[in-house]
């Protein structure tokens, strides 16, 4: 998964961007089916679409980046949630990476340091909670 620029503009991809304005016009949301679009608009739709607007939306982009977390993409997803601040996503990507530490470990200290760091409070924390202190 290729996360996108860190630097585009309004904290939105053109992509996603192409995404969100042609749900505004049509407002069917079946075209919207890449996770990354998904997030991002999950980032910025409360500045384009009043609530009772963007239910739909909302649930279904959910769906969509739900459905990708794996494995294989949970670290780059995670890298993105905690970069756009969608602190939904944060808890859910925390919870998977700690089910399937094992899996994921070897590629944890590729992260960008602060987000190693917060993956590692995360694991510490569980297992503080789960055998108590020391």
């Amino acid at each position: 998964m290729n996360l996108p620029n860190s630097t585009e503009p309004n904290g939105i991809t053109i992509s996603a961007m192409k995404d969100l304005l042609r749900y505004l016009y049509t407002g069917s949301d079946k075209h919207i089916t890449d996770p990354l679009n998904c997030l991002y608009i999950l980032c910025v739709a409360e500045f384009y679409l009043n609530a009772s607007d963007s239910h739909s939306l909302m649930i279904h982009c959910s769906y969509i980046v739900q459905n990708s977390i794996t494995v294989e993409t949970c670290l780059d997803l995670f890298q993105l949630v905690f970069r756009l601040r969608v602190a939904k996503f944060e808890e859910i990507l925390i919870q998977f990476i700690l089910m399937h530490y094992k899996e994921v470990a070897e590629k944890l200290p590729l992260l960008p340091l602060h987000i190693f760091q917060h993956i590692q409070v995360a694991f510490n924390l569980k297992l503080l909670s789960k055998y108590g202190s020391f």
